[in-house]
């Protein structure tokens, strides 16, 4: 029978420490590159991208240093920090945010395209992040009244709390996506380390998934050689990938997807994952095949 790896659900004291240095110290600086990016590139598509960028680069921090430094075996406990992280980031943006809002010195550009010049007043920015209900009074009062337009009219009431509540869920919804991975990777809980990772070169398609992933279980070498073909170009084609777990008590896993060729509406090249195996414990006569060895 197939035996995948199961997090622990483990999370390491020093993973609560990383947080907090995270939330103080990288998350201010992202809050206040993202206010400053959307205030000064108004433009409401353009902005949307910026707000991925700032959830991605909040998931890499938080996933990074805390889920993978802080040795996080939960998928749960990777989840409430990477929320944690994100909603903390957007509050110190947003504390950045209004205070620019409320030191408008002049405007720039034409009367088409209009930029309100600004810079924070960090004593204000700190007063805000510590004062919670000032922060949030002043984002409803700037709610009522507005402080950018979209063709000719003002953005404010409702619309602007849509555009609020749209930020909030792409923000935790790509730091979610870019660093809740970690957690779920095999993990040695005797050496207290994650297993080294390891990407072979791609393969070509696997055609019969399910008995790709059997021929891994049950170790069978003669069946591997017949599936396992040469990828052709993988920038074009359907082809494979195969990353690889192991450690030095011998344990090994090995995820492997397959990666099929569409075209878009646009005649490029798309490719669509589709899992093969996740984290499918193999033995070492096995592993060595993958990497050629045998």
């Amino acid at each position: 029978m197939a035996t995948n790896y199961i997090p622990s659900g483990k999370v390491s004291p020093m993973a609560y420490l990383y947080f907090l240095l995270t939330a103080l110290i990288i998350l201010p600086i992202l809050g206040l590159i993202y206010a400053y990016a959307i205030w000064y590139i108004p433009i409401p598509y353009i902005n949307f991208f910026i707000t991925a960028i700032f959830g991605v680069a909040t998931g890499v921090a938080i996933g990074f240093i805390v889920i993978n430094l802080g040795k996080v075996r939960s998928p749960l406990w990777a989840g409430i920090f990477l929320v944690l992280g994100a909603m903390t980031a957007l509050y110190f943006h947003w504390a950045v945010w209004v205070d620019l809002a409320f030191n408008v010195s002049g405007t720039m550009g034409t009367d088409r395209i209009g930029i309100a010049t600004s810079n924070v007043k960090f004593g204000e920015v700190f007063n805000l992040i510590l004062n919670p209900a000032a922060l949030f009074e002043s984002m409803s009062l700037i709610n009522e009244v507005g402080v950018w337009g979209i063709k000719g009219g003002t953005v404010k009431g409702g619309f602007l709390s849509f555009i609020w509540i749209v930020e909030i869920v792409l923000t935790v919804g790509a730091a979610l996506f870019t660093g809740i991975s970690q957690s779920g990777k095999p993990f040695c809980e005797f050496e207290g380390k994650w297993f080294e990772e390891t990407d072979l070169a791609p393969t070509g398609l696997i055609m019969d998934a399910p008995a790709f992933a059997s021929a891994l279980d049950r170790g069978d070498l003669e069946a591997l050689g017949t599936m396992v073909t040469p990828a052709g170009d993988i920038k074009t084609e359907h082809h494979s990938t195969m990353t690889v777990y192991d450690n030095a008590s011998g344990e090994n896993f090995v995820t492997v997807t397959n990666k099929v060729a569409s075209k878009n509406s646009k005649g490029e090249i798309d490719f669509k994952d589709e899992a093969v195996t996740r984290y499918l414990k193999v033995s070492q006569l096995v592993m060595d095949k993958l990497r050629g060895k045998a």
